[in-house]
């Protein structure tokens, strides 16, 4: 009847599967391979939960996409940071209490690249996502394509989203069934709480009214594009009804002419390198 002699239980997760899988930028921008990765996080976490009352909280020890070392080209280069993104806003929504990243060093997953002597691509992911993402995770209600006017909507989503395909990508091979609705998995989307600094208060005192890191009050969102061809536009809910909308900064990782497989990531098209 005592207490559980455990606070947290851990587990790994693997999305991508083995290194020496083939097609693996591809299963990298699957969302239904993102899908199965977030059903395994949701299960565990069901799971722990119900098995201890609540009193044990789950957490990933070890990711790194690709189990036995990773695979070159995929989880060292840019196109790794899909899933390992989805994995960050995953492991919030369903109450993970912290993930792991397998590795530091060593591996073709690791964080530091010793070759080349600079961070790889998911280094400055992680580094984005603890400036920017407290650990309160928010519901985000997300819609397939917006084709009626918000106001004719039963509730009102935090992030409404439309979708632009190229020419001639509106009809199904088969016979011409629209695909309304089949964008919607390519975008991913998590909301959080801005993580707050005590650096924030000392510039609202300022007077200074210029956006800021980490504002108290803040909405910190998290968008992945999947598709290579489309293009997604997004807004807040309840910014366009308000005489004067709240600063935004975006901080939009890309990658560089060297493609998805190279170690390099692009910040708001300026290539990211240390010193």
């Amino acid at each position: 009847g005592g207490r559980l002699p455990l606070d947290i239980l851990s587990h790994h997760i693997y999305p991508l599967g083995a290194g020496d899988g083939r097609q693996m930028v591809a299963r990298s921008l699957d969302p239904k391979k993102l899908d199965s990765a977030v059903g395994k996080l949701k299960a565990a976490a069901r799971v722990i939960n119900a098995s201890s009352s609540g009193l044990v909280a789950p957490a990933v020890s070890e990711s790194g996409g690709a189990y036995n070392s990773g695979q070159r080209g995929v989880t060292d280069g840019f196109v790794s940071s899909f899933w390992f993104n989805d994995l960050l806003g995953a492991l919030a929504r369903h109450g993970h209490a912290f993930g792991c990243r397998q590795a530091i060093l060593g591996g073709h997953y690791a964080l530091l690249d010793l070759r080349r002597r600079q961070p790889a691509p998911d280094f400055y992911s992680l580094l984005l996502w603890r400036r920017l993402m407290s650990p309160k995770s928010l519901r985000v209600v997300k819609l397939k394509r917006v084709l009626r006017a918000a106001s004719g909507l039963a509730a009102a989503p935090l992030l409404n989203i439309s979708s632009a395909e190229p020419d001639g990508a509106e009809e199904e091979e088969s016979g011409g069934n629209h695909r309304a609705g089949i964008t919607a998995p390519l975008l991913r989307a998590y909301a959080h709480c801005a993580r707050s600094s005590p650096g924030h208060a000392a510039h609202a005192a300022s007077g200074d009214d210029s956006p800021t890191l980490n504002a108290w009050g803040g909405v910190a969102v998290l968008l992945l594009n999947l598709a290579p061809s489309i293009t997604h536009g997004v807004g807040l809910a309840g910014l366009a009804r308000t005489d004067a909308p709240p600063p935004r900064l975006d901080f939009l990782l890309t990658p560089t002419r060297a493609g998805l497989r190279a170690p390099r990531v692009a910040l708001n098209g300026v290539e990211l390198r240390a010193a």
